[in-house]
């Protein structure tokens, strides 16, 4: 992206600013990736910290994240030049990219050096992988991890004795594994609570409360 800025620096005609709008749009779509990042650490790594009363990160940087969320959306929406001149279209689309990149390095900046190093000190070895197993329906950024990190066994699936057809036996029905993961972790944590006896915690999904 930074070559394709340069060069929308440098100066444009009609014909260039067609050509470098295509390769941006293609920056971009790749950089609307982070919100993958951003669902995953609201939802799976905010709810673990406030099991252990750490709940600055939810309250403060959710309403960051969306900050950062409309910026990089307002930058996609300046890529399309329109009825605009190419000296206009280039004076929005700078200002559109350049806040919303600072806003991304920041936000990267806090986590790197404020959220993940609490979170390494705060939380357990089956809370990170709590947040690993859950990871999947999120998504990833950019890139999907291929190796490294590897869940402990307590909480894999090959810990657990599950029927050859891969389901649970309810009254109510089969259900898999997966399911019912994915139902606990959308469950309000008092009810979730009373079958785990963790400390209190709210509901994936629900935005903390801010004065």
């Amino acid at each position: 992206m930074q070559k394709t800025l340069s060069e929308l620096h440098a100066g444009t005609d009609a014909a260039a600013a067609t050509a470098i709008a295509l390769r941006l749009r293609q920056s971009f779509n790749e950089l609307m990736d982070i919100d993958k990042h951003y669902q995953r650490k609201e939802h799976a790594l905010f709810s673990c910290l406030e099991r252990h009363g750490i709940t600055g990160p939810s309250k403060v940087m959710w309403a960051k994240d969306d900050a950062v969320r409309n910026l990089v959306k307002r930058f996609g929406q300046c890529i399309q030049r329109e009825s605009a001149t190419v000296d206009e279209w280039k004076a929005q689309l700078l200002d559109a990219v350049n806040a919303a990149l600072s806003a991304v390095q920041e936000m990267i900046y806090k986590e790197e050096n404020i959220l993940l190093p609490m979170s390494l000190q705060a939380l357990s070895e089956d809370e990170w992988a709590e947040i690993w197993s859950v990871s999947p329906k999120y998504g990833w950024c950019i890139v999907e991890p291929q190796q490294g990190y590897k869940p402990p066994l307590s909480v894999t699936r090959e810990s657990i004795n599950i029927p050859s057809s891969g389901g649970l036996m309810l009254p109510t029905g089969n259900v898999t594994l997966e399911q019912l993961v994915a139902i606990f972790s959308t469950l309000p944590r008092p009810l979730v609570d009373s079958f785990t006896n963790s400390a209190p915690h709210r509901a994936f999904g629900d935005r903390p409360a801010t004065c």
